[in-house]
């Protein structure tokens, strides 16, 4: 029986990470701040979904395979965003130089 429910429990957590990679890769094209918000919210509902069927003895090592996964691209996202805010923050500054100098 405990191999069956480790077995359950590691092809949740596949499904999850599976599900929590596509939606990292989605999130890249939303504004940071917004994708941050989404992410918990829609992370949240992917877990639940992935690990619903599991019996107790399954949820319970899936529920904490599935916190590190979720930690782990809840990571990615923000470097994401810091990344492409950063990037926003120079291109304007690079834009109001040019105008400046022209001026």
């Amino acid at each position: 029986m405990k191999a069956a429910d480790d077995d359950a429990a590691h092809q949740a957590k596949v499904n999850a990470q599976l599900k929590l990679n596509q939606l990292e890769t989605e999130l890249q094209t939303v504004d940071p701040i917004k994708a941050l918000t989404s992410y918990d919210i829609r992370a949240q509902a992917i877990i639940d979904e992935a690990g619903s069927s599991l019996s107790d003895n399954a949820r319970a090592t899936y529920d904490i395979a599935s916190r590190e996964a979720v930690a782990r691209v809840k990571i990615g996202v923000q470097k994401d965003g810091i990344r492409r805010g950063r990037e926003k923050l120079e291109s304007n500054l690079v834009s109001g130089i040019d105008a400046n100098v022209m001026a």
